[in-house]
């Protein structure tokens, strides 16, 4: 199993319920790109507009080629409104089992 996380910030007077309800809206779409579970964080204590979203993802081969395709660009584009991208990080770890 593999968790993608991204941090991202939040746009100029954008909420995090904002980014909820995307979330709500695109859970079904995130998950035929392999999402097995996604989850969203936020530093307790660090002001600031910073939250991070975690999917937890079975294959990297297929949760790559789907947000590459053409047909996730409404998802993103739906994002972008909320977020800066140019701000964003992406980091890729691999479950260990024990």
């Amino acid at each position: 199993m593999y968790y993608v996380i991204f941090k991202y910030n939040l746009k100029a007077g954008k909420k995090l319920e904002e980014v909820k309800k995307w979330m709500r809206e695109n859970e079904a779409t995130q998950a035929r790109w392999g999402a097995v579970a996604a989850d969203f964080y936020r530093p307790l204590f660090s002001p600031g507009h910073s939250f991070f979203a975690r999917y937890q993802v079975k294959s990297l081969d297929r949760w790559h080629e789907a947000i590459n395709s053409p047909q996730a660009a409404p998802v993103f584009e739906g994002l972008a409104e909320l977020v800066d991208f140019d701000k964003s990080e992406r980091w890729v770890f691999e479950e260990i089992p024990y």
